[in-house]
């Protein structure tokens, strides 16, 4: 402050230390503690700050040197303040003699002078640089947020020394639910992260914080209904000038419809359109993968005997029938590990994953033919298949050559009639 009370320092004794004024950054002044609050004294500084002189500042009251819009406010605030002691801080804008305002913090004191008065002591400080900054920061962070809320990422914060973690607004439209409060730790075992994806979380979190290294990952997130969501996460550490890290500073963003459209065309490229079997390229790769991981059983090929017929004589649409409804019959003779795959037309392909024995593969290729028979033996025509059947092994270690030998065993199938099985 710039007075000093009863008890201490009088105004008139205060005002004669002129040099420390003169020198104070920003402006002082005192008025009348009554309205209309004419000037009675200012320094230097305040005809800087003003742009008046010094004869001109003192008359005027002080009203007239703040905004019109500021007026009514700061009224209010002086008197609130007042009324609970003889001090008051305020903020408002000062209307400098060029018509160009500066925002100052106005600190003030009632002070008793020695003829017996009490005027108001204002030191007032330019802070139009600190409130341009404000408005700049309060801007930025209002841009922030719109797209943050605009582009959906939710923003997230963990602080490494609490291990609280802190969550943007927008959770709650994006994750259909209440943000998660307490620490990670707490977080991760209450399930907010699902059990598949928390180690690789653990690892991805410990390395930003303690290696300073930032990393990615795609995971499933709890949310609001209790569903485990496909979301993108990255995250950034935040390190002080001393290279420690005190935060880490996280986006996640709820990919779950993109990712589950992405797995189901996936899943259709790897689909015979018409019978919903695998198809080629598919079959060829678990093939290759379970031979190449040291597994496999038995790789069969299978072909509708007189096909052509079907078509010719009933119509390409009854030949789809046919097709669709002996895809639906072998399948439901499969187990859950098997593969059954459409490699075009009318031949498909059967692959068992586990190991078995040339009676087992013969039994299983017995099976297929005769199931086959029976369920289509009163269609119009009657269908029958031929099939043909290799066990994995002997120098047959990938999809190719597991493939031809199928074939072979096959032609032999149809030299003998057709309707049977030949296991190579």
């Amino acid at each position: 402050m710039v007075g000093m009370g009863e008890d201490g320092l009088h105004g008139d004794a205060f005002l004669e230390n002129s040099f420390l004024l003169e020198n104070l950054q920003g402006g002082i002044v005192y008025s009348d503690y009554d309205p209309p609050f004419h000037l009675r004294y200012a320094t230097e500084g305040m005809t800087r700050l003003s742009g008046y002189t010094h004869d001109e500042l003192l008359r005027k009251e002080q009203m007239q040197l703040v905004h019109e819009d500021d007026v009514e406010r700061l009224t209010a605030e002086v008197v609130d303040q007042f009324s609970r002691g003889d001090t008051f801080e305020v903020e408002y804008r000062l209307k400098r003699k060029d018509g160009s305002c500066v925002h100052v913090l106005d600190r003030a004191k009632a002070v008793l002078h020695d003829d017996g008065k009490r005027y108001i002591h204002c030191m007032l400080t330019d802070v139009t640089e600190l409130k341009t900054m404000e408005q700049a920061l309060k801007l930025s962070e209002e841009k922030y947020r719109l797209a943050i809320q605009g582009s959906g990422n939710v923003v997230f914060e963990w602080n490494d020394d609490t291990g609280e973690i802190s969550f943007s607004e927008n959770y709650r439209q994006v994750f259909s639910g209440e943000p998660p409060e307490g620490p990670l730790g707490v977080l991760l075992r209450d399930g907010w992260i699902d059990e598949s994806s928390r180690r690789h979380f653990e690892a991805l979190a410990q390395a930003a914080a303690r290696s300073k290294e930032p990393g990615s990952m795609e995971l499933k997130v709890r949310d609001g209904e209790g569903r485990y969501v496909w979301s993108s996460l990255s995250l950034t550490p935040l390190a002080d000038g001393n290279g420690v890290v005190h935060a880490v500073v996280g986006c996640l963003r709820n990919i779950d419809d993109a990712k589950r459209r992405m797995e189901l065309l996936t899943e259709l490229s790897q689909r015979d359109g018409l019978t919903r079997a695998l198809n080629r390229v598919a079959i060829e790769a678990i093939v290759n993968q379970q031979v190449a991981d040291g597994g496999g059983g038995a790789l069969a090929i299978v072909d509708v005997d007189d096909f052509k017929r079907v078509n010719d004589e009933y119509g390409h649409d009854r030949g789809d029938d046919v097709l669709v409804a002996l895809a639906d019959t072998v399948r439901g003779l499969l187990s859950d590990e098997a593969s059954f795959a459409r490699l075009g037309g009318d031949e498909f392909l059967l692959f068992l994953p586990e190991p078995c024995s040339d009676d087992e593969v013969e039994r299983f290729a017995r099976g297929i033919v005769e199931e086959v028979e029976a369920a289509f033996a009163q269609c119009t025509p009657p269908i029958t298949v031929s099939l043909g059947a290799v066990r994995c092994g002997g120098g047959r270690n990938d999809f190719r050559t597991l493939y031809h030998a199928a074939d072979q065993a096959l032609y032999r199938t149809k030299d003998n009639g057709r309707n049977g099985y030949t296991v190579a």
